[in-house]
């Protein structure tokens, strides 16, 4: 997960800085071809991006800045279909594709790029509005259709790949750290962890703001069972006890395997005598 967000923070930054060099060369080359419109377009964008910047290198804000730069990129594209027919801004207009597939995720990203694709098809081959004067070339308009297609089919599989290999390392890391918490014949916590728990139980109820009881058992007869059915029956028996605790007690309530055949129990905020009760309650029960 940490390396994960590493990535794409790094990625982050990366499409700030190519983004800022792309807009700064757009507004110089159409200052040089005096289209006055163009150079204040990406002169906005560039400034745009100048405060995603600073948001992602003074402040660390991630969020806004991801969502700056996104918005930025978006009315660029829009605005560049309806004012300009310049090959070099349907160029530019390619570019945000694999930005917007890695900024937003999988759902979000499909839904913001069949948007825009789809806006682009309208401005492109539907018939104008009276307001809108350009005339587009027919060939320029099948390549950035084209284009803009495949950068959207090749960015939304890149990124399904991306989204299933972050999903199955998000459930063997969720995986690996129940194993660590959890004895693994019992699938409860292990000595160590209750160890823990009591610690920090016991510092509470020290500082008054809370009690807890704790209820030590075992399981009878465990050494007769390995003897007579094999230990394969009495592991059996220990699984099916420590799945047995999980549903019998409530949701704060924690259960633990202590040695070999010792179970221990920890049942915060009740009296004792409500706790031996859940402990007779639990000892019929099993038997």
């Amino acid at each position: 997960m940490e390396i994960q967000r590493k990535i794409d923070h790094y990625f982050l930054l990366f499409f700030l800085g190519l983004q800022q060099l792309i807009a700064i060369a757009c507004a110089i080359y159409y200052f040089y071809n005096a289209q006055a419109l163009l150079v204040v377009m990406f002169s906005a964008i560039s400034s745009a991006i100048l405060l995603a910047l600073a948001c992602y290198c003074i402040f660390s804000l991630y969020r806004l800045t991801q969502w700056i730069l996104l918005f930025a990129l978006m009315a660029g594209h829009f605005f560049l279909i309806i004012a300009s027919s310049d090959q070099l801004s349907a160029i530019w207009c390619l570019t945000m594709v694999p930005i917007v597939g890695l900024l937003l995720g999988h759902l979000r990203a499909v839904i913001a790029l069949v948007c825009l694709f789809t806006s682009a098809i309208i401005y492109l081959l539907v018939e104008l509005p009276a307001w809108v004067t350009l005339k587009y070339d027919g060939i320029l308009m099948l390549r950035f259709l084209f284009s803009y297609g495949l950068l959207v089919t090749y960015s939304m599989v890149m990124e399904k790949f991306r989204f299933t290999d972050l999903r199955q390392k998000n459930i063997r890391h969720l995986d690996d750290k129940n194993n660590e918490l959890q004895d693994i014949l019992t699938a409860i916590l292990h000595r160590h962890r209750v160890e823990q728990q009591l610690k920090q139980r016991y510092r509470q109820y020290e500082l008054g703001n809370s009690y807890f009881c704790v209820v030590v058992t075992d399981l009878d007869n465990c050494k007769a069972i390995n003897d007579h059915y094999g230990r394969a029956v009495g592991d059996q028996a220990l699984k099916k006890l420590g799945h047995f605790l999980r549903q019998e007690l409530r949701e704060d309530d924690l259960a633990g395997r202590w040695s070999g055949n010792q179970f221990i129990l920890i049942l915060p905020n009740i009296p004792q005598k409500s706790a031996a009760m859940i402990a007779e309650r639990i000892r019929l029960k099993a038997s």
